[in-house]
Parts: structure tokens; sequence; C-alpha cells
């Protein structure tokens, strides 16, 4: 074999073995009887994931969204709708709210579409239980017309002083 050749079989093991390094791949002749390597360390390694991987990159800056909002100021939401198969308790809706300050995520399954005003009362009682110094203040959604009873969220938002934010139409 030329050395051109064993580095070349090197690399495809150093490929096919998850980009193994060069000492493990060397102590792999003696763990595996018909594996024959002949090759000193490759000269260079052009695989893409380890060019790729000692890339240096300056970590992201922080986030400013974070600062325009408070705790519980705005929670959006979204109904996903009928599953398929329901679940072996008999969900087949999801309901989920989330923070938008903390990204905090809260998911509720239900068995019927007309649970979500009551679902969305207990979110919201539950998070204001566990941050007594904050209140929902504005809900997002994103207007598609999944919430069955449109009328009973708007009248408790009326109730409880929550603005609806429809993002999009």
């Amino acid at each position: 074999m030329r050395p051109a050749d064993d580095d070349k079989d090197i690399l495809v093991w150093h490929a096919h073995l998850g980009q193994l390094s060069w000492p493990a791949i060397k102590r792999l002749p003696n763990a595996v009887r018909s594996m024959p390597l002949h090759a000193q360390r490759p000269s260079t390694c052009t695989c893409k994931a380890c060019i790729m991987g000692k890339i240096f990159r300056k970590p992201f800056q922080p986030s400013e969204d974070k600062a325009k909002t408070r705790l519980l100021e705005l929670i959006n939401s979204d109904v996903f709708m009928p599953m398929q198969t329901q679940t072996m308790r008999g969900y087949r809706y999801i309901i989920m709210f989330t923070d938008d300050h903390s990204r905090y995520t809260d998911v509720y399954c239900m068995k019927a579409k007309p649970e979500d005003p009551a679902k969305f009362k207990e979110y919201v009682a539950e998070v204001e239980k566990q941050h007594p110094k904050s209140n929902v203040c504005r809900i997002g959604v994103d207007g598609g017309g999944k919430y069955a009873s449109r009328e009973k969220f708007l009248e408790y938002f009326a109730e409880q002083g929550i603005i609806n934010e429809v993002s999009a139409q």
C-alpha cells in the first residue's frame, strides 16, 4: 500500500467511526483482528466535521428581548388541533402557554376543545400563585381561530384586565 492510500484508509476509518481520534484509531488493530493499519498519523485531517469543530466562534450576544417584558407580562398561547390518535386517557387536544420573559412553557392536555378557557384559568391561577408579585397582563394568540370558546375567553380577559393580542390573522 502506498502512503497516500494509507492516509485515505485512516481517514475512512476516522469518518466511519464518528471522527474518532488518531490515538484511538491507532489502538484499533490490537482490538480488531482483521483491521490492518500500516500508516502513521495523517499529515492533515481534511474531514469537514473536524474542521468545523475547530472553528472558533464568538458567543451569541444576550438577547435584549427579555428586557422588554417582565415575568408573566406576556403569555403566548396555542392550541394544537385534534391528534389523530388519542392518548390512553382520551386526550386529543393540547394547549400550550409560554411566558415571553422566561420562555417557560406549560402544556395541558384536553379531551374536548371547549375545555380551553378552563385550562387557561387553571394556568393563570397556578402561575400567579407561584409568583404572587406578578400578574398575567397580556395574552398573545396566533388568531388562527383554534380556540373553541372565544367569547368565554374575552369575558375572562375583561374580568381580569388581560389584554388579548392577536399576532396574525
